[in-house]
């Protein structure tokens, strides 16, 4: 989330590859952890809140932008922070 957060935020300012590179790469991870312990599949959905308010805060710091020009809670379902979406794309 954190990596989603960074990307929107750049979207439009470009040079956004990088961060394409690192969503992608823990989408990976999330995904195998999953396909190889189907007993984690509920593990997402408990701890998104919590990791969403950790991964707002490290945005925060790490792009140098305010606090608040994140949503103060997590805009992402589980699907989209899993799979291939990226804000500006259809929420289909």
């Amino acid at each position: 989330m954190l990596n989603l957060h960074k990307y929107s935020k750049i979207l439009t300012a470009g040079g956004f590859n990088r961060w394409l590179d690192f969503i992608n790469d823990g989408r990976s991870q999330i995904r195998r952890k999953l396909e190889d312990s189907p007993s984690l599949r509920s593990y997402p959905a408990q701890i998104l809140d919590k990791e969403y308010t950790r991964a707002r805060r490290e945005a925060a710091r790490q792009t140098g932008l305010v606090l608040s020009i994140f949503p103060e809670f997590c805009p992402y379902t589980i699907a989209q922070v899993i799979e291939d979406w990226l804000p500006g794309d259809s929420l289909d």
